[in-house]
């Protein structure tokens, strides 16, 4: 299985304005490398805990169709754009949507409900696009939007990853902050 990005957020979460307020900052010099630190924080973020903050397009692709149900990779998931099986010609041939169930949410999931056709390949012969995340930036959760600041903020005063005295890491308020947004698997 394997998971892309194919339409990035068009948002971010917390502004630059919001950012730089955070950290103090009044002048303009730095705002493309704060404004870069912001997503950057996002992302890893997001990447950390499989959240989507801001409204975003996934694609996964797996070597056949599931056998039960399967858990999409990033929540929340706010709709599933396509199922689609790799034909004999080599393109993607919708799956009709009468042919799968699914769930929506934090735990979204989908199922084989009905006749999928045995995808032309065994490698990448299935592909589920789905739409993750708040619907905007206005959407997004307090807590989430606290920790895209933090971790922005930690970002910026360690420009460097690490150092001869001492190695960073992600500080443990912004885990706390997370915490009830990860999905912890049993």
């Amino acid at each position: 299985m394997t998971t892309q990005l194919i339409a990035a957020p068009t948002e971010e979460p917390v502004t630059l304005s919001e950012l730089k307020s955070y950290l103090r900052v009044t002048h303009t010099d730095e705002d493309v490398s704060i404004a870069r630190i912001g997503m950057a924080a996002r992302h890893a973020l997001e990447m950390r805990t499989g959240v989507c903050f801001v409204s975003q397009q996934w694609r996964m692709e797996r070597d056949c169709a599931p056998n039960g149900p399967l858990k999409l990779p990033r929540s929340p998931v706010s709709s599933v754009d396509l199922v689609a099986v790799l034909n004999d010609a080599g393109s993607f041939e919708a799956v009709p949507s009468a042919d799968y169930d699914y769930t929506l949410g934090v735990a979204a999931r989908l199922t084989q409900s009905g006749y999928w056709p045995q995808p032309a390949s065994s490698l990448s012969g299935i592909r589920i696009d789905f739409t993750a995340g708040w619907a905007d930036a206005a959407s997004v959760p307090a807590a989430l939007k606290q920790a895209v600041l933090s971790l922005g903020a930690h970002f910026y005063e360690h420009r460097e990853a690490a150092s001869a005295e001492r190695v960073f890491k992600i500080p443990e308020s912004i885990d706390a902050l997370m915490a009830p947004y990860k999905d912890v698997q049993l």
